[in-house]
């Protein structure tokens, strides 16, 4: 089942009781001697739990779930906002009789990250500010950037300059503010894009592009992941990306 791909993101708090359930929680219980989890629509109505069952939902659904609940808690407000969501074509709407309802947990979402690969485009403004990818065009920077490789924060943090993110603790919060906001309304759904960074050797990188991003995760408990160019051959970058 596709639950098992989402599993490591859930937390199981104590046992509670449908009355207590609000719409807008994910909650995981026992209905005919199965365990099922779910995201409640509406805790009791006419006699059963009517939720979006996340059995049969991978990582990239889940996100899309979250998405659509957003802080939203009243339950006929979250059935509108799935009705008129692509969601629906999933089929994921299921009801439960609460009298076969058992055993029944809420659940918290532990901090997780899908990661989306970088809008070059948009970043070629980041990227020129250096000269080594500025003598490239904007053409170049695009083919050179589709090279970069997932390189784990912690591998290059005593390596990586222009960012705040080695003092997260203290400098994320005093970061532009809308650009925060940004970060955190993302972090909420789970998707970030990759912070860019740029590598001149083994022992000296520069962040181009995500320094909010990137202090964002370390702060949140994170270890993030950057997309990283390797420029560290300028001379033959220059021939085979150059305009």
């Amino acid at each position: 089942m596709a639950i098992e791909g989402i599993k490591g993101t859930l937390g199981i708090r104590s046992f509670t009781s449908v009355r207590k359930l609000e719409p807008g929680v994910v909650i995981q219980f026992t209905y005919e001697g199965e365990q099922k989890y779910a995201l409640v629509l509406n805790p009791r109505w006419q006699g059963k739990l009517h939720g979006l069952s996340l059995q049969d939902v991978d990582i990239n659904k889940f996100i899309r779930i979250r998405q659509l609940v957003g802080e939203e808690t009243n339950g006929e407000a979250l059935y509108s906002k799935f009705r008129a969501s692509t969601l629906v074509t999933d089929r994921p709407y299921r009801t439960y009789l609460l009298s076969k309802v058992s055993a029944l947990r809420e659940v918290y979402v532990k901090p997780f990250v899908v990661y989306r690969k970088p809008n070059f485009v948009f970043e070629w403004g980041e990227a020129k500010r250096y000269p080594e990818l500025e003598a490239l065009g904007q053409s170049g920077w695009l083919r050179l950037a589709e090279t970069g490789t997932v390189v784990e924060y912690k591998t290059i943090k005593r390596y990586l300059g222009n960012t705040d993110a080695a003092d997260a603790e203290t400098t994320f919060t005093s970061l532009d503010k809308d650009r925060v906001n940004r970060f955190l309304t993302a972090f909420e759904t789970g998707e970030i894009e990759y912070p860019i960074a740029i590598k001149f050797s083994n022992t000296d990188y520069d962040l181009v592009a995500g320094n909010t991003r990137l202090t964002g995760l370390v702060y949140k408990g994170i270890d993030p992941k950057l997309w990283v160019i390797d420029i560290g051959g300028l001379s033959n970058v220059e021939n085979m990306y150059g305009e």
